[in-house]
């Protein structure tokens, strides 16, 4: 192996290695979580140019890769230096499949190094592993098999990265497929064997036929637990690696040790069969897996899945407010005897549909945010203006409004009153203060906050500050008499930062690395809880001087978090692990890990009757926190 070769499986080594630490250890290593923020942002950056104008980008983008490699395939001296760039790209998107799969399986990055010292060391010199075809049909091979994963990494990044609010294409189709009773998960590990037998008959070396051994391995991590995040992705990517890279000997180069870029496509192409393993058994088994979901005594399924995005719990606790996000509309849970299927708000003032055979209720634009807001005894709501339709029927608002502020009543099921707001942002986040009775209004992509009050209908203040970054997320300070707002961000910056309330001025910021998608403050331990989406935790700091105070792992796509402060809880869910977890505040340990399925966006808590709300793609949920505690005393 030459040295260039020796120096990047170091480094692939030791950036593997740093991931593994960064996600498992219960330290913040330094520059990891701003580097995996950079390049998320970088990526989604390149998705949204891909996304404007007429659509020709991405075609245009697909075809001059492919000329690239077809023409790198071509044997001359005249293709020489496209033979050493072609491969750059693909190698490129497939390190970017193989980054989400590290970051949304966790234990992946030590499979990663087990095939990165298989499948990038010195080429085989045996007769054996000599056999295969020509050299021209190798690199067309790599040509391919470097378009496809190219493809399907950007696919699943624009997916991942840029996704309709009801939910993501390639997830459903996968969910499809896992309804039919193929969990990919499954089919990859077939594939896996299937490569390990090819490469048995056609190496016929003891080295090939070890590799039975290693799937019996993979065999065995798949059966132990699917849905566990640590020991079957360990012994997945690992076994995994051994398999597919012995399989793939015949195909390397015979006896050029150089590390020729051109053959990084097919070199990778094992670890990226692995990660799409894995991958694919998230999707399947975690994020749609809802066979062991209500195993847990304290958790009740009450009503069938929906495309719920917020929950709010009102008074008295007989109503659960919820906003169906993508099917525009309003909608409330009649608690009492029994929980049942969600209803719909009477529309109220709100725009509707007329004639176009959508349910009742549904609004001309989309539901974005929900809070129950005591002091006022009603459920707040938004909408946001974004379709050609909000403005094009007679009952439509003037242009100027892309906004309504939506008042519901004390049990969810009308609409009483909904006042447009003109030139405002894409509303992201909204927190209520009983002190003031004021609203706070936070902009999703713009460093802008507002406060506003409900009794008029306007704007009173507003603060905008580049140092804040876009408001992904806003939590008060609920003690009487204290002037503390927090608020995080999920694209612009990687701060957490104290705001007053009553002068709207930046107290202090911190940087802590991440984008943060959501933000909860336990007032009585003095906390902050922020749910680092790509970097699979929860960071939690201290109120007073924003110091870190420990983390809490999950999976891939931290999301909605929520505490009952009287019970020292803290709860919280990644989209793409298929799990809530439920932690102590004060300490950060976890008491609990509920199988409950995927995309839980948004957790309500009802202190006074030790309830927890939240849905998944396998329903709608109640937890008892009581039978919780009852659990850990146990």
């Amino acid at each position: 192996m030459d040295r260039a070769a020796r120096l990047l499986l170091l480094f692939f080594a030791l950036a593997t290695g740093w991931l593994f630490a960064d996600l498992y250890l219960r330290i913040e290593l330094p520059l990891a979580a701003t580097a995996i923020h950079l390049a998320f942002r970088t990526a989604a950056a390149c998705v949204a140019w891909l996304q404007e104008g007429d659509g020709s980008r991405p075609l245009l983008l697909a075809g001059g890769l492919a000329t690239v490699a077809v023409v790198a395939a071509i044997p001359g001296r005249w293709t020489a230096p496209l033979r050493s760039l072609g491969g750059l790209p693909l190698a490129a998107a497939q390190l970017a499949l193989l980054a989400v799969a590290a970051l949304m399986e966790r234990g992946l990055a030590a499979g990663i190094v087990v095939g990165a010292v298989l499948v990038l060391r010195a080429s085989p010199t045996s007769p054996e592993a000599d056999r295969g075809p020509p050299r021209a049909s190798r690199r067309a091979l790599a040509a391919v098999l470097g378009l496809a994963t190219a493809g399907g990494a950007a696919l699943f990044l624009a997916e991942l990265l840029a996704a309709r609010s009801d939910g993501y294409p390639l997830v459903e189709r996968l969910a499809d497929l896992a309804g039919r009773g193929l969990p990919l998960g499954a089919l990859w590990l077939t594939l896996c064997g299937l490569l390990g037998c090819v490469a048995a008959l056609r190496t016929r070396s003891a080295g090939a036929w070890a590799t039975a051994g290693a799937g019996a391995a993979l065999v065995v991590g798949f059966a132990l637990d699917p849905g566990l995040p640590v020991l079957s992705a360990l012994v997945l990517g690992a076994a995994g690696s051994l398999i597919v890279a012995a399989a793939w000997r015949p195909f390397e180069a015979p006896a050029d040790r150089r590390l020729d870029p051109a053959t990084w496509p097919t070199r990778l192409a094992p670890l990226v069969l692995v990660g799409a393993l894995l991958v694919g058994h998230t999707y399947t088994v975690r994020v749609f897996g809802c066979g062991r979901a209500t195993e847990h005594p304290a958790l009740t399924r009450v009503a069938g899945p929906g495309e719920v995005f917020r929950i709010a719990v009102g008074s008295g606790g007989t109503v659960a407010a919820l906003a169906l996000r993508s099917e525009r509309r309003f909608g409330h849970l009649d608690l009492s005897p029994e929980p049942g299927e969600l209803g719909f708000a009477d529309p109220g003032p709100v725009p509707a549909w007329r004639d176009r055979g959508e349910p009742p209720g549904t609004t001309l634009a989309s539901t974005e945010e929900l809070l129950w807001a005591p002091a006022a005894d009603r459920f707040y709501g938004t909408v946001l203006g974004g379709d050609p339709d909000f403005y094009s029927l007679p009952e439509s608002p003037p242009n100027v409004v892309n906004n309504l502020i939506v008042r519901l009543s004390a049990d969810g099921s009308k609409v009483e009153e909904a006042v447009g707001i003109e030139h405002l942002c894409w509303i992201g986040a909204m927190a209520w203060q009983d002190d003031d009775r004021r609203l706070y209004l936070g902009c999703e992509y713009e460093p802008l906050l507002h406060r506003y009050d409900p009794a008029t209908g306007s704007i009173e203040a507003s603060l905008e500050d580049p140092t804040l970054g876009d408001v992904a997320a806003i939590a008060t300070d609920p003690r009487p008499g204290s002037d503390r707002l927090f608020t995080v961000s999920f694209w612009s910056s990687q701060a957490v930062a104290e705001v007053s309330r009553s002068t709207l001025e930046v107290r202090r910021r911190r940087d802590v690395g991440g984008a943060h998608y959501d933000l909860a403050y336990d007032p009585v331990a003095d906390r902050l809880f922020l749910s680092s989406y790509y970097g699979s935790r929860v960071r939690i700091l201290d109120g007073e001087g924003f110091e870190p105070a420990g983390r809490i792992a999950t999976g891939l796509g931290a999301r909605a978090l929520a505490v009952d402060p009287g019970r020292d809880l803290v709860l919280a869910s990644s989209v793409y692990d298929g799990a809530l977890t439920a932690c102590r505040s004060s300490t950060g340990r976890r008491l609990a890990r509920l199988p409950v399925g995927g995309h839980v966006k948004d957790i309500a808590v009802d202190p006074e009757r030790g309830l927890a709300w939240f849905a998944s793609r396998c329903g709608l949920f109640r937890l008892d926190l009581e039978r919780l505690l009852e659990g850990e005393a146990r």
